[in-house]
This record gives C-alpha cells, structure tokens and sequence, in this order.
C-alpha cells in the first residue's frame, strides 16, 4: 500500500490522531456533524504526464491516489491546500513571484528549481517540492533554507502522526 493510501486511511480513521486533531480544530459540535477535508479523485493518466511536464515527478505518488487534498472544514480559512494538477501552473507562478525582484544568486536551489504544490490558506505560505524533498516556503523567510522533509513519504508521515506538532508549526 503507498503511503499516500495509509495518510487517506488515517484521515478517514476517526480515532487516528489526525482525524480527532484536525476535528478538534475545524468541527464545531454545534453546527453538527461537518467533514473537515475534501480528497479528489485520483489523477487520469493525461494530468499525470502534465505533473512530470511540469517537474513533478517527485509528486506522482501523491496524484496517483488523490488529484488534491483540503484539510479545511466548509466555512474556515485556515488549512492545508494540495493542489489538483491544473491548479500547480497558477500556484508556483503566486509563489514565485514573491521572488521576482530577487537577483539568481539572492535565491536558494529549491526556489530557482521548485515546485509549489500547496498552499497553507489565507498564509502566503506555499509547500514546495524540490530534490526529492519538502520544503515549506514560508511568506516571511523562516526556515526557508533546511526542507522540511526528507521525503513526500515523511511530510504525510509526519502530518498523519504528529499532526499537533507538525500541523501547528505549519497553520
């Protein structure tokens, strides 16, 4: 089973840790019962080929199971954003624009040669593959240089296990 299946389950799982953190923070028990994430359906081959023409080959594990994750419930702002495939031209361009007055050797590897594929909503703050690895941009500088993880695999690992240490620093 790929990782991003085994994240799925764990959001889906309503005694993982992620699912009782991110209802603690979206589900208002007034309001009734509210899903605070929407999973899109898998990526079609074509949107695939369109992920690697745009340098995401790094991202297929994630689009072949889902083509976009939010963890926000309806009516909130603040989340996580994984972008469907036809939405990563429009947010690497916002991302990158921060950058545009910044001279080639002003910026780091992962902003010449990265790829927004999220967004931390309402932030300014975009998460980026580069390498392999994670890196999460934040609007502000902080921590821009070090990735936030080794690996796609680590950053949903890490969101699905420890989401009130890792979820908190991003949100």
């Amino acid at each position: 089973m790929s990782f991003m299946r085994k994240f799925l389950d764990e959001l889906r799982d309503t005694e993982s840790a992620l699912s009782r953190y991110i209802r603690k923070l979206w589900c208002d028990p007034r309001s009734g019962a509210q899903q605070p994430y929407v999973i899109q359906e898998p990526a079609t081959p074509r949107e695939l080929q369109v992920l690697e023409t745009l340098g995401g080959r790094d991202l297929l594990s994630i689009y072949t199971v889902c083509n976009g994750l939010i963890l926000c419930a309806p009516g909130q702002y603040r989340g996580l954003l994984i972008y469907a495939i036809d939405e990563i031209p429009a947010g690497n361009e916002y991302w990158k624009a921060w950058f545009d007055d910044l001279e080639e050797d002003e910026l780091w590897d992962f902003q010449k040669h990265g790829l927004a594929f999220g967004e931390i909503l309402e932030s300014g703050n975009y998460l980026v593959a580069y390498g392999g690895q994670v890196y999460f941009a934040d609007h502000e500088g902080a921590e821009m240089d070090e990735p936030w993880a080794a690996s796609v695999n680590e950053f949903f690992d890490r969101i699905a296990h420890e989401p009130d240490e890792y979820l908190d620093r991003m949100l």
